[in-house]
C-alpha cells in the first residue's frame, strides 16, 4: 500500500467540483486504494461531466436530486433558503457516514456551516470560485467561517492567494492555505512542430461566455485575416455557451466561415488532437484565473498568446514561452498572433519554451508530490 493510503483509510468523497479539478483529483485516487465517490447536483449534465474525464468509469458518479444546485440561489432569501438545504443535505450523507477525507469544489454559505464533523478532513478548492468580494465585511466573514469550521483552502494560483489575503484576512503565515497549482490531463507528450508550414493553425478552447470574450477571439481572426491574406491560418474555437448563437452570427456577418471553425463541444481525445496540430494557442478571457487549457497548449509544447488576467500572467512568460496582452484588445491579440505566425523560428523557440516551464512548474508529477504533501500536512496538524 502506498505511503498516502495508509495516511488516508479509503473512503474518499467528492462534491461539486468542475471537470478540470475533478480531473486532476480522480487521476491522483486512480491507484486501486481509494474507494471514491462523486457527488453532482440534479442538472449538472453528469454524463457530459463523466464524458470529460476519460477515466471516469473507475470511479462511483451519483447525481444526488436533493444535492443542491448553488448557482440556482439569489438574494438573501436565496442564501437562506441554500444554508438550510444544504446544512441538512451534509448533516444526513455526512454526519453519520463519516467519509475520510471530504473534497469540495466550491464555497457556499451552506457547506461553510453545514453540521459536518469536525472529525472529518475537509478541502475546499477554489479552483473555479471567483475570490473577489464587493464588501469587504463579507470576505471577512468568509474568513473567520473558515477558521472556526477548520476549513483549509486549496488554490492553484497566486492570484487567487493575493484575492484570500485581501478579501478573506488571511495572512501569508496561514496554516489553513495550500497552493497547488493544476495539470494537464494530456499525454504530455511534446510535439516536434515544423517551423516551415504553409497552412496554420490557432486554437482556443475555453467557455463561450462573456466573462471568457469568446468574441474577442472572432474579432482578434478577422484582423488577422485581413493583416495575412496571403497565408493560409485556420481558427478553431472550441467551448459551449450562452454566446454561442451571438459568435455564430458574428462569423457569418463578416464572411468568416472559411477559416472559422466553432466546435460547441468535442471529447478529450479531439481536443488534444486539435491542440496537437495546431501553431499557436490562444486565450482572449476578460476574467479568468487559471486556465487548464492554457496547460494543455503549454503540455503539448504550444506558444500562447493570453490576457492579463487572473493566473494567466503566471502560466506564460511574458515574451519566452508567449504573450501577455490587455485585456478585451483584440487588436493586441492579432498582433501577438501575426508575430508567431510570420516568424517560424520563433514560434518554435517559444513552444519550447512553454513546454519546459510546463515541465518544471506545472507538470503531473508536481501536481501529485504537492498534492500527497498537503494530505500529509492536515493529517499532522
Amino acid at each position: 500500500m502506498s505511503e498516502v493510503a495508509s495516511i488516508w483509510r479509503r473512503k474518499v468523497w467528492i462534491f461539486d467540483c468542475h471537470p478540470g479539478t475533478l480531473a486532476n483529483l480522480l487521476r491522483y485516487f486512480d491507484t486501486g486504494e481509494f474507494e471514491v465517490t462523486v457527488y453532482v447536483p440534479l442538472g449538472w449534465e453528469l454524463y457530459q461531466q463523466k464524458e470529460l474525464i476519460t477515466f471516469a468509469d473507475l470511479f462511483n458518479f451519483v447525481e444526488d436530486p436533493d444535492l443542491p444546485h448553488t448557482r440556482q440561489t439569489k438574494g438573501l432569501i436565496g442564501w437562506g433558503i441554500e444554508l438550510f438545504r444544504e446544512r441538512r443535505w451534509f448533516r444526513s450523507q455526512i454526519r453519520f457516514a463519516q467519509p475520510d477525507l471530504v473534497l469540495i469544489g466550491a464555497i457556499t454559505p451552506g457547506r461553510m456551516l453545514a453540521a459536518v464533523p469536525r472529525s472529518i478532513r475537509k478541502l475546499y478548492f477554489l479552483y473555479s470560485l471567483p475570490l473577489g468580494n464587493r464588501h469587504k465585511w463579507f470576505g471577512k466573514f468568509w474568513g473567520l467561517i473558515a477558521r472556526i469550521y477548520q476549513v483549509h483552502l486549496v488554490v492553484n494560483s497566486d492570484y487567487a492567494l493575493h484575492l484570500l489575503f485581501r478579501n478573506w484576512g488571511f495572512t501569508a503565515n496561514s496554516n489553513s492555505i495550500s497552493q497547488i497549482p493544476l495539470t494537464s490531463q494530456l499525454c504530455q507528450k511534446d510535439r516536434v512542430r515544423s517551423s516551415a508550414k504553409e497552412n496554420l493553425s490557432v486554437v482556443q478552447v475555453s467557455g463561450l461566455y462573456d466573462w471568457k470574450a469568446p468574441l474577442d477571439f472572432i474579432r482578434m481572426a478577422k484582423i488577422v485575416r485581413e493583416m495575412l491574406s496571403t497565408k493560409s491560418v485556420h481558427f478553431s474555437l472550441v467551448g459551449a455557451g450562452d454566446l454561442l448563437d451571438e459568435v455564430l452570427d458574428f462569423v457569418a456577418l463578416h464572411n468568416l466561415e472559411s477559416c472559422v471553425t466553432i466546435y460547441n463541444k468535442l471529447p478529450p481525445l479531439a481536443v488534444e488532437l486539435l491542440l496537437s496540430e495546431a501553431d499557436v494557442y490562444v486565450q482572449s478571457s476578460r476574467v479568468d484565473n487559471f486556465p487548464i487549457s492554457v496547460l494543455d497548449a503549454m503540455a503539448l509544447g504550444l506558444p500562447a498568446v493570453v490576457t492579463a488576467s487572473g493566473g494567466m500572467v503566471e502560466q506564460v512568460d511574458n515574451n519566452v514561452s508567449g504573450f501577455v496582452v490587455p485585456t478585451s484588445r483584440p487588436e493586441m491579440l492579432a498582433s501577438a498572433v501575426i508575430e508567431l505566425l510570420v516568424n517560424g523560428d520563433l514560434r518554435k523557440k517559444m513552444g519550447q519554451e512553454s513546454r519546459a516551464r510546463f515541465e518544471k512548474h506545472f507538470s503531473r508529477d508536481i501536481f501529485d508530490q504537492r498534492f500527497r504533501d498537503l494530505l500529509g500536512k492536515i493529517e499532522v496538524t
